[in-house]
């Protein structure tokens, strides 16, 4: 990243915590964004969607809030930790600054990428961005990609 951070600083706890949270928040969300193809292709079984739905005994909207609960803390969770920083000293701070900046970025990017390509929601990404609604995909018995299943149906 053209960052001058020591190996002691990105080993501190709240540094390990934010890249924990970040990478916690990115699963998530991938699993919230590829639900529905891997539904569709009766692979869902390791999507935290399904896993939320047999472990609570709640539908899919109950799983979908849930998630959207447990996104929300830890984002929480994330910015808290950001300001709960310690200081090791003007230049090295200014330096973390600017990677736990890139680290929201990344988070946020990720997001905005799901819906500008077809990956999860074929050429209805913006659409489903804005109205908040996904067509669930039928079942099918064959082998499924993101791109054969996210044409327009």
């Amino acid at each position: 990243m053209d960052l001058d951070i020591s190996e002691d600083v990105m080993a501190h706890p709240s540094m390990d915590r934010l890249r924990w949270l970040a990478a916690e928040f990115l699963v998530l969300e991938n699993d919230l964004y590829s639900y529905n193809i891997e539904q569709a292709a009766g692979h869902g079984g390791h999507n935290i969607i399904t896993v939320v739905m047999k472990e609570k005994g709640v539908d899919l909207g109950g799983a979908l809030d849930w998630v959207a609960k447990y996104l929300g803390q830890v984002l929480d969770e994330f910015k808290a930790q950001c300001q709960a920083l310690p200081s090791w000293g003007v230049a090295v701070d200014r330096e973390v600054k600017v990677y736990v900046e890139r680290l929201a970025y990344f988070m946020r990017g990720i997001d905005c990428w799901a819906f500008e390509t077809e990956r999860y929601f074929g050429t209805k990404g913006r659409e489903i961005q804005e109205q908040r609604v996904v067509d669930l995909l039928p079942k099918v018995h064959a082998v499924v990609t993101p791109m054969m299943a996210l044409r327009d149906v």
